[in-house]
């Protein structure tokens, strides 16, 4: 899956605590991942 990174969606995850990533395997099914955003920051500054 793809996932464009916008600005303010970028710096929402750098600043943030936690998120909850929802994947879907049809249109009518979502399942929500929570993730842990600590380090976020680091390791995105830390990619080529």
């Amino acid at each position: 899956a793809e996932v464009i990174l916008e600005k303010p969606l970028l710096d929402t995850l750098k600043t943030g605590t936690s998120a909850t990533f929802i994947v879907f395997q049809t249109p009518e099914e979502g399942i929500g991942i929570p993730v842990e955003l600590k380090g976020f920051a680091d390791g995105f500054a830390a990619l080529p």
